[in-house]
């Protein structure tokens, strides 16, 4: 006999924001969807620069999606969050990057 699991797939994301835990609007608001994140099952590993994300981006490849700030450690031609977007894609093409602004 053939049985339904209900069992959910852990789900693990990679939030990189250098705004993580500050007083800031961005702040509030970045760890007000962390939270929300962490309530719905999914894991979520925090990076607070473009370093911390490259390193967290190489050495875990069990994450699911990335959320990664356009504006990243104050960078206004996004060169940063271009360059872990590239290596994400040069590593999995499918998995899904969501841009914070």
């Amino acid at each position: 006999m053939i049985t339904r699991s209900t069992k959910r797939i852990s789900l693990r994301a990679l939030m990189i924001d250098d705004e993580l835990g500050t007083a800031t609007a961005e702040g509030r608001a970045v760890g007000a969807l962390f939270q929300e994140l962490q309530e719905r099952g999914i894991e979520v590993v925090q990076a607070t620069s473009a370093e911390d994300g490259h390193s967290a981006i190489v050495s875990d490849s069990a994450i699911h999606m990335f959320l990664i700030d356009w504006t990243l450690d104050g960078d206004e031609d996004h060169s940063r969050a271009r360059g872990l977007i590239e290596l994400v894609r040069s590593r999995n093409d499918k998995v899904a990057v969501f841009l914070i602004a």
